[in-house]
């Protein structure tokens, strides 16, 4: 007869570095209203019916690592599922260090880490206060076209990528503000639906970098940082809480 398992000992806090469990609740509430608005704003903006009816899109909050402390629940759980392998490779291309307050990182490339397949586009941005970058915003959302070799860029019996559409490595779209309309003009005319391509950028609003640095400046004496690993390592943390997604079907 095997030995009844025993929970591992529970960890001494210290008072020094423990986080007010209230505090701890209401960032955890304040960070996913911000990923729920950013979703909303990408729907009501959005000028693709995939993206304003059927909402096939997503947002989520993460620390200047990439560890994601918030996700939006209205869009699709697939997209949130890929989001951390997503924002790492923004990274490994374009480090923290070289990014800039209103840059936009985009890519649609699903290999080695990246979105689920070519209409689905990604964006990354640096979300900065004070000077210094305090958090990253991304969204990811279904585009009706990437060009290739059928309308919707999902065709049956291709045998290779490239047949598929348009590929974007993590490059930058928006750098201080400022769209790339070389890069944007060159992936309109690969494309067959060029004008819900261009309206609906799945762009970071404004509200959202806001509301971020409003919640950071309210509760500096408790840093952010701090918090993500407190909601990690909390086994009961209610549904939406948790630093790391889950893909669902």
């Amino acid at each position: 007869m095997s030995a009844p398992r025993r929970n591992p000992p529970i960890a001494a806090i210290d008072p020094a570095t423990a986080i007010d469990p209230i505090v701890l609740e209401i960032m955890r509430n304040r960070w996913k209203g911000i990923a729920e608005e950013c979703c909303a704003a990408l729907v009501r903006a959005s000028h693709s019916t995939n993206i304003k009816d059927r909402r096939d899109c997503s947002a989520a909050l993460a620390m200047p690592g990439g560890e994601i402390v918030a996700q939006a629940e209205v869009g699709t759980p697939l997209h949130l599922g890929v989001m951390p392998g997503v924002i790492r490779a923004i990274l490994a291309r374009y480090p923290l260090a070289q990014m800039q307050p209103g840059d936009v990182f985009g890519t649609n490339l699903p290999y080695p880490e990246g979105p689920g397949h070519l209409p689905d586009l990604s964006l990354v941005s640096p979300i900065f206060h004070d000077g210094r970058p305090i958090a990253l915003a991304a969204s990811t959302a279904h585009h009706v076209d990437m060009g290739g070799y059928a309308p919707g860029s999902m065709p049956f019996g291709v045998t290779e990528i490239y047949q598929e559409g348009l590929q974007i490595p993590p490059l930058p779209l928006v750098r201080q503000g400022r769209f790339d309309e070389n890069l944007l003009r060159l992936v309109e005319q690969n494309v067959r639906t060029e004008y819900e391509v261009r309206g609906s950028p799945n762009s970071l609003s404004a509200p959202t970098l806001v509301r971020w640095c409003a919640t950071w400046r309210r509760f500096s004496t408790t840093p952010s940082a701090a918090c993500a690993p407190a909601l990690r390592s909390c086994p009961t943390a209610p549904t939406g809480s948790r630093t790391t997604s889950t893909t669902t079907a």
